[in-house]
Formats: structure tokens, C-alpha cells, sequence
């Protein structure tokens, strides 16, 4: 019966891999929010999005969920790129990003790292080294690896510009845009 209840998921209409069903339902979510509704079904396409939501409206998952359902299939033959990047303007959303991202991530095998300022070097660049299919990061240290050349993003097929317009607002636009070159 539960494999009946995966395939009727709400989720699983959008196009979403059943094999994320039970780690939302796990975290009480059974249906999409209006964002998730819109922006899954474009990303599963391929398609580039931009789009603006409320606190607490499901962006996060909105993008997560496509971006580990492409890059899941492609993930053993290329390990040591990563192949999706999610900046973050602060420390404290790029945690919150890096906590729902390794927690989906797992339902594939896929592996995740957090890289900001104010933590341990040796620890990310040791997760590096071991390779990440996604990277969490803040400008400033994603941008220190890649110049560096401690972190190769020639082979990113995802970028995630989170909160946009803070990070702009924060002075970043130009880190950005020298991230988008790489």
C-alpha cells in the first residue's frame, strides 16, 4: 500500500523521484506549496528560474529537489566536481541550506559541504579533496577556494544564488559574477 500512496504523491506528480516521499513525509510535508508547485516542473525541464517568496514558503526545496534529481544519475562517474553550487549571503542561511540539502541528498548518495568563513579550513578541504557533489558556500570562501585553485567549478551544472537580493545588497555582485565566469 505505502508504494501506491508514494506514486499518488502530490510531489510525485510534479515529476519528483518517489524516493523523496518518505523523507518529506518524515518531516510533515505532504503536499507542495504554491512556490513548489510553479518552480519543480520548470527546473525538472531544465530550465533557468528567478523567482521571489516569502520566508518559510518551501523555497529551498523548490530548487533542491530538481537539482539532486538531475545531477543524482551523473554523480559516480565524475566524484571529485561537484556539480551544483548554492551560494548564500551568510553563514547562517548556508547552514540552513547545507542541513536540508544533506539530509535530501542522501536518498541518492550524493554528498554535500558547507564552505564558509569562520570554520575549519582543514575540514572542508578534507571533505573536498574526498569530493562533494554539492557545495554549500558563502561568497567569500567558495571564491577563496576557486582562486586558490583548492575548488574546480568548471563542471557546475547548478548555481543557486540564494537571497539574491541581499547578497547584492551586501556588496557581493561582483563575487557573484566572477562565480558565474568560473
Amino acid at each position: 500500500m505505502q508504494e501506491r500512496a508514494d506514486a499518488t504523491s502530490p510531489f510525485v506528480s510534479l515529476g519528483i523521484d518517489e524516493k523523496f516521499v518518505p523523507l518529506l513525509a518524515a518531516q510533515g510535508i505532504a503536499t507542495p506549496t504554491p512556490i513548489q508547485e510553479r518552480i519543480i516542473p520548470l527546473m525538472l525541464k531544465g530550465m533557468d528560474v528567478a523567482f521571489s517568496a516569502a520566508t518559510g514558503s518551501g523555497k529551498t526545496l523548490a530548487y533542491l529537489l530538481p537539482i539532486l534529481q538531475h545531477i543524482a544519475p551523473e554523480a559516480p562517474a565524475s566524484r571529485h566536481f561537484p556539480k551544483a553550487v548554492i551560494l548564500s549571503p551568510t553563514k547562517e542561511l548556508a547552514l540552513q541550506i547545507y542541513d536540508v540539502a544533506r539530509h535530501y541528498a542522501r536518498a541518492f548518495g550524493l554528498k554535500t559541504v558547507l564552505v564558509q568563513g569562520g570554520t575549519s579550513r582543514n575540514r572542508e578541504l578534507q571533505a573536498l579533496r574526498s569530493g562533494r557533489d554539492i557545495v554549500v558556500a558563502t561568497p567569500q570562501r567558495l571564491t577563496e577556494y576557486t582562486e586558490n585553485r583548492l575548488l574546480d567549478i568548471r563542471s557546475v551544472k547548478h548555481l543557486v544564488v540564494d537571497e539574491a537580493d541581499m547578497m547584492f545588497d551586501m556588496g557581493f555582485a561582483p563575487t557573484v559574477v566572477s562565480i558565474v565566469e568560473k
